[in-house]
């Protein structure tokens, strides 16, 4: 393969998590997955973002070959600057409303026995893509002032003609 430094982006529930272990395990790729450098401690305490940029460049550092996968912010500028290929998942907010009802909907009903949390849930997916949607102007900046190739997967038929192309 001719990327062997690939960041996949963007939404919760887009199927970044699914597409990195598939480039992982063809290609024998570092998989990094971006909620490690994020939280110290496992969604309940953050790191610094200096520690956080300064982790990140080390594993990039480290892994000349690796795959990248988390939601675009701020201390990812640098991995995605290093990259070979960006796929962009921009998946319809309607898709990922039902995959995030499908994953989740078991942990917060029926595990915790709250409705409120699935609530908060729906209403946080609702208003994801107006809520950071100075981001998709963030990284078509990145992307297009450092001349980096990337692929723009906007629904589920476009994810699974690339998957099946890899």
């Amino acid at each position: 393969m001719e990327n062997k430094r690939i960041y996949i982006i963007w939404n919760a529930w887009s199927g970044k998590s699914y597409l990195a272990k598939i480039f992982s395990e063809k290609f024998k790729l570092n998989h990094i997955e971006l909620d490690d450098i994020f939280w110290e401690q496992k969604y309940s305490k953050k790191r610094s973002l200096n520690n956080k940029k300064e982790l990140l460049e080390s594993l990039i550092n480290k892994n000349k070959s690796r795959i990248i996968e988390w939601i675009f912010t701020d201390f990812v500028d640098e991995a995605i600057k290093k990259a070979d290929i960006v796929i962009w998942l921009d998946m319809n907010i309607n898709l990922l409303t039902r995959r995030a009802i499908k994953r989740d909907i078991v942990k917060i009903i029926i595990w915790k026995n709250k409705m409120k949390p699935f609530l908060e849930l729906i209403k946080f997916i609702r208003q994801y893509k107006n809520k950071y949607k100075w981001y998709y102007y963030r990284i078509l900046h990145l992307l297009n002032k450092y001349k980096i190739n990337y692929v723009l997967i906007k629904n589920k038929k476009e994810f699974n003609n690339y998957v099946d192309n890899i």
